[in-house]
């Protein structure tokens, strides 16, 4: 009898456990994940080899060569993360499929597939034999895609998980068809399919699962009232079925949790957010006690999470202490697997620089950011495609702590090197590095309005408003809020310019645009409008002075302030709004009294005003 393999799944170390059967003799071969991939990436390897040689004798190649050689080698080495990154999602689908089960044809061509010989695999899988028994060869099918899929040959994929649908649209096919449009960004067929895979769960467990994913989804997509709901309703099924089986449903359950707490904290509902950190964190410490090697990660994860959070209240010891347990935690797993854990480390290091900044302990936060900044520097040697917008990141996090010193030199060359990078990454990507050259160019703005180079300063606010104008022509729900960042920084210029008149009309769009988002998500936006308002009550105060104004502006932050005493920012803006009614000589409460109407009747009077950037 020929040797039938009945499962394969990946270890706690990113081992390769496959069990097969012979004569009823079970065989467990386990193959450590760098042998499993080599297979599959043999042609990308050896071509880097014979550039690499090409590029080693550099004397003989002219410049442009030179330079075509070194894209060619980042576009291999981009190819082979990507086929690991397929490859490890494909096992995971067969963590719990006995293969056994599956037809003779499925069963020649896994194996074919298992030994990385993927052309065999599919002329076993030809068209045509196919449609010989659908039902039966759906599963068939979607081997064929995912193979096809590592192949980046994705449009062949998703006419063979299409035709499965058709075949036998069973939840698990429907869920698959999700899954592949969900990695390829197709945001709107996956919400698609993961609605009908709803319909089509047999028991609750399976609909959690579909619910937890769909969730996923809405909250990428900033849908986070829909997000919200689904999340919930997934935990409600996964507790109730923990009370039948435990084991099976925590690890479920502290992932949901999980998900809640990031969505909770994206949206302001701090009390809730932290809660549900804290749960998913009890959970997982539990777990990992049990099985370290399993649910390590997952710990290290939630306790950046808590920690993230922790920074954002100003609770600054506690934020440390998860930092540095996570940093400990990450710092084992590389001992384990260097390649898969360290970017962790740099990500943990970066977060821990961003802590001592807004500590002030700033020697702590330049050596936290500096190792991270290597760490990701080291990576991108070998992956330029995955960790150049990591370095870029840290360059410009880097940029920012030096501008906190006023060491301005270092700031600038810190933020112009990760321009650089990312004006180099929005050539191979715009879609997902404008927005961020964008953010990086605001900084630089904001650099050379402390320096006092006002041109310079104005020069990259207009740059930054350029592109994310062209952004919002692509996506305004979510690019509107970044414009008024950039009017924010502008209108204060302007203001710091003495150009009083386009600094109020700069202004009050940045109100106009901020209110705009407060009134559908006011959790998230209501702080950033009272930011503005502060800024131009002080500016009707002191530099152009209208008090009415000025009072009405300073008034409404107050009124935010009640809501949001949690978040640290929000209160200094009181602080200064409390500053203005002193300035005035006006008492806070009985202008309350006198005063408690709609903030609209404030905007009424500039609905007729020729306000600046108008087509935005």
């Amino acid at each position: 009898m020929t040797e039938q393999i009945k499962s394969i799944k990946l270890d706690g170390n990113n081992n390769v456990i496959i069990q097969s059967v012979q004569n009823s003799e079970i065989k467990i071969e386990t193959i450590d994940w760098d042998s499993f991939v080599q297979k599959y990436t043999i042609e990308q390897h050896e071509r880097i080899q014979e550039l690499q040689k090409l590029l080693s004798r550099s004397e003989e190649l002219f410049g442009l060569k030179e330079q075509e050689y070194a894209q060619q080698i980042s576009e291999l080495q981009q190819d082979i993360q990507q086929k690991e990154t397929q490859l490890k999602d494909i096992i995971r689908q067969y963590k719990d499929k006995d293969l056994q089960a599956t037809t003779s044809l499925y069963q020649r061509a896994f194996a074919y597939f298992i030994a990385g010989e993927l052309n065999k695999a599919l002329e076993v899988l030809d068209d045509a034999q196919l449609d010989a028994a659908e039902q039966q060869q759906a599963e068939a099918r979607i081997l064929k895609a995912n193979i096809l899929q590592l192949e980046n040959r994705f449009e062949e994929a998703e006419k063979q998980l299409k035709r499965v649908v058709d075949i036998y649209p069973s939840l698990e096919n429907t869920f698959a068809i999700g899954h592949f449009y969900q990695f390829l960004n197709k945001d709107e067929k996956a919400e698609e399919y993961y609605e009908m895979s709803i319909e089509k769960v047999s028991n609750d467990y399976e609909r959690a699962t579909v619910l937890n994913n769909l969730g996923e989804l809405h909250r990428l997509r900033n849908n986070y009232s829909k997000a919200q709901k689904i999340y919930e309703k997934s935990l409600k099924l996964y507790v109730k079925l923990a009370e039948d089986n435990i084991e099976i449903c925590l690890p479920n359950i502290a992932s949901v949790l999980n998900n809640l707490g990031i969505l909770y904290c994206d949206i302001n509902e701090i009390e809730k957010a932290e809660k549900a950190h804290q749960e998913a964190l009890n959970i997982r410490r539990k777990l990992a006690k049990e099985n370290t090697e399993t649910y390590s990660s997952d710990l290290g994860m939630t306790l950046n999470n808590l920690a993230v959070l922790y920074r954002a209240k100003n609770e600054f010891e506690k934020a440390e202490g998860a930092f540095k347990e996570t940093l400990k935690i990450r710092r084992q797993l590389t001992e384990v697997n260097s390649r898969l854990y360290l970017p962790y480390v740099a990500t943990t290091l970066n977060n821990l620089g961003l802590l001592y900044r807004a500590k002030n302990e700033f020697e702590k936060a330049e050596e936290s950011h500096q190792e991270g900044l290597n760490i990701y520097q080291q990576l991108a040697e070998g992956n330029p495609h995955t960790y150049l917008p990591e370095v870029a990141n840290n360059l410009n996090n880097l940029g920012l702590l030096y501008q906190a010193k006023n060491e301005f030199e270092k700031a600038e060359e810190s933020h112009q090197k990760g321009l650089k990078i990312y004006r180099q990454l929005t050539k191979v990507n715009e879609q997902i590095y404008l927005p961020k050259m964008a953010v990086t160019i605001d900084n630089v703005g904001v650099l050379h309005f402390y320096k006092k180079e006002y041109e310079k300063a104005e020069d990259a606010f207009e740059e930054a408003l350029k592109i994310k104008k062209s952004l919002v022509e692509l996506n305004p729900q979510i690019y509107l809020s970044d414009v008024a960042n950039t009017l924010n920084g502008l209108a204060a210029l302007k203001h710091k310019k003495g150009e009083f008149e386009e600094a109020e009309k700069i202004y009050l769009k940045t109100i106009e645009i901020r209110k705009l988002y407060a009134d559908s998500l006011p959790q998230v936006y209501l702080p950033k409008l009272a930011e503005t308002m502060v800024n131009m009550s002080m500016f009707y105060c002191y530099e152009y002075p209208q008090k009415e104004r000025s009072l009405s502006l300073a008034f409404e932050v107050t009124k935010i302030a009640e809501e949001f005493q949690y978040i640290p920012n929000v209160m200094k803006c009181r602080e200064l709004a409390e500053e203005v009614f002193q300035e005035w000589g006006i008492d806070l409460g009985s202008f309350f009294r006198s005063h408690d109407k709609d903030f609209e009747q404030f905007l009424k009077g500039y609905a007729e005003s020729d306000a600046i950037y108008d087509d935005i």
